[in-house]
């Protein structure tokens, strides 16, 4: 009995030390993610002439801004463009989800001669990467171009999530 018993705690100082180098890997990993966007927004905060002069240092005080917010949102219509954003993700998720469900029901309940065709295809947007939008053309900011456009990009991935059997 003595025997198991060392074997369990043996295995489980291994297991300790695995996961405590495992979660200081992700801590430091976690680390290195989050300061720059930390830094980023601190620096919001600050005048350029300090970003330049003091970037690490933290907004307070004298140092603190909200000058770079009102620039932006008096030269760029922020607003609008939040908009543009809400309005296409959504399209693009209802017709993903509305497209990919009807296409998804039919290569699975139905037998038919491209049957095997189209599920390679499936198979094939998933190994290949996809191009989310186009160059600088004009199209990123037109909403019903760039709905059809990430609908033809992402269609294939709500296949995978749909049982075969």
């Amino acid at each position: 009995m003595a025997g198991i018993n060392n074997k369990r705690n043996r295995r489980h100082n291994k297991n300790s030390l695995g996961t405590a180098g495992i979660y200081a890997v992700l801590t430091a990993w976690a680390l290195t993610t989050i300061y720059p966007l930390f830094w980023i927004l601190m620096n919001s905060f600050k005048d350029k002439k300090v970003i330049r002069s003091d970037s690490f240092s933290l907004p307070f005080g004298e140092l603190f801004t909200l000058d770079n917010y009102r620039t932006a949102f008096d030269r760029v219509n922020i607003l609008g463009a939040y908009r543009n954003s809400l309005v296409i993700s959504l399209s693009v998720a209802a017709a993903v989800i509305l497209l990919s469900g009807l296409a998804s029901y039919a290569l699975v309940r139905y037998d038919f001669k491209m049957k095997g065709l189209l599920n390679s295809m499936v198979v094939a947007g998933m190994m290949f990467p996809e191009k989310n939008g186009p160059e600088e053309d004009g199209t990123p900011g037109k909403e019903s171009g760039m709905t059809w456009l990430c609908c033809a990009g992402n269609w294939w991935r709500s296949f995978s999530l749909i049982p075969t059997s």
